[in-house]
């Protein structure tokens, strides 16, 4: 399947901004879609994507916001954020608040951006798979307690009719 990453990064030129997505990325097999911040969630709530990636400034709100935003909508989305300053308690903010799996600096190295989208994918595939399997389990141990249960009545209904004795 298609790995879609809606890119959230503002530059004066939208054109230049989409070719230099696109160039870094539609190679690696990912979509990229550059947006802004409010089109951006409108987009996510319509389709499902595993990766977004979002500049922490942004015209009409911070990444910060809009992956906090983005992760009520998709929380099991990857969510990876970019920036050209380091500012210590935004980037707190967006751990904490905004559950990102990686803080880029600006400018940022071709190798280092696809790095970091392969490895939050794979990341992000192993939370799913570990979900998965936590919930196969949860399932697995419900049909057990209704088997004991099963067990139980029948004891309770026919004493000893549940043990097995082996002639020596």
């Amino acid at each position: 399947a298609e790995k879609r990453a809606t890119l959230q990064h503002y530059m004066s030129d939208p054109e230049v901004r989409r070719r230099a997505w696109r160039d870094r990325l539609d190679h690696a097999a990912w979509r990229a879609e550059p947006n802004r911040g409010h089109l951006a969630l409108v987009e996510l709530e319509r389709h499902t994507f595993d990766l977004v990636i979002s500049d922490y400034r942004m015209p009409e709100m911070n990444g910060v916001d809009f992956l906090r935003a983005f992760r009520g909508l998709q929380p099991t989305a990857a969510r990876l954020i970019l920036s050209g300053q380091t500012d210590l308690a935004g980037l707190i903010g967006a751990i904490n608040d905004a559950g990102i799996m990686r803080f880029l600096t600006k400018p940022w190295e071709e190798a280092d951006l696809v790095f970091a989208v392969e490895h939050a994918l794979r990341e992000r595939n192993l939370l799913l798979e570990n979900q998965r399997l936590a919930d196969e389990l949860r399932a697995s141990r419900s049909v057990i307690a209704r088997q004991e249960a099963e067990l139980l009545r029948l004891e309770r209904e026919s004493p000893g009719i549940t043990r097995v004795s082996r002639d020596a």
